[in-house]
């Protein structure tokens, strides 16, 4: 005679016998409830990140394609300067301000001011620099190469603008330019204070570079 083997306990009942398991007892409807929400979230993250992906290759084609059907070309002298100029103009906020494009944008600027072209110039750094926010790089780098080219278009009041928001984003580079740059200015308009304060905080905080030499001599000539 075998003895009965005895039936295995409903899950309840095994989960009752610590405190854990009691707390997991009670609970398990919630805990399933944020299982499933866990589980949704993860799903609908990979599901992001593949049309991210998607996207983001797409845009490469689209920039691979347009480098070689205008970039490329207005470089060599094939296309005419206003043809580039307006495919650029015509580029959509997907491509416009794109990190993969800027260096090949920048090209085509230093072309447009070799060609005495510089308004055509700052239409399109204008775009791009409006694209981006202030603090990232590409509007810092846009920025600078941006200013002067008002500056030689006798728009002072703009390029102390641009140089003004490169201030506010608060980069940890070329900042003793940038107030030097911004006295220059404030001094050719003929408002001394403005000026004396920009070359005075060069020399504060930019002691012993270049930028804090210049800044003393024009404090100098200025008498100011």
């Amino acid at each position: 005679y075998m003895a009965q083997e005895p039936q295995p306990e409903a899950l309840d009942e095994t989960l009752k016998r610590t405190d854990l398991g009691q707390i997991i007892n009670d609970n398990k409807k919630p805990i399933l409830i944020a299982g499933l929400v866990v589980l949704l979230a993860i799903v609908a993250f990979s599901i992001y990140r593949y049309q991210a992906n998607q996207q983001e290759s797409q845009n490469l084609e689209q920039i691979y394609a347009f480098k070689n059907a205008t970039v490329q070309p207005y470089l060599e002298d094939k296309i005419s300067s206003d043809e580039a100029v307006e495919k650029i103009l015509a580029l959509g906020p997907e491509l416009t301000g794109s990190p993969n494009l800027a260096p090949a944008i920048f090209e085509v600027a230093n072309k447009l001011q070799a060609k005495d072209q510089a308004s055509a110039a700052i239409s399109i750094l204008r775009k791009w620099f409006e694209q981006h926010r202030p603090g990232s790089y590409l509007y810092f780098f846009t920025g600078l190469r941006l200013a002067p080219l008002y500056e030689d278009a006798n728009q002072p009041d703009k390029a102390i603008g641009v140089y003004e928001g490169l201030v506010k984003g608060n980069y940890d580079i070329l900042q003793g330019k940038i107030y030097l740059d911004l006295g220059r200015l404030h001094l050719e308009q003929n408002e001394m204070e403005k000026a004396k304060s920009f070359f005075d905080h060069v020399i504060k905080n930019h002691e012993d570079t270049e930028y804090a030499k210049f800044a003393r001599l024009y404090l100098q000539r200025s008498g100011l």
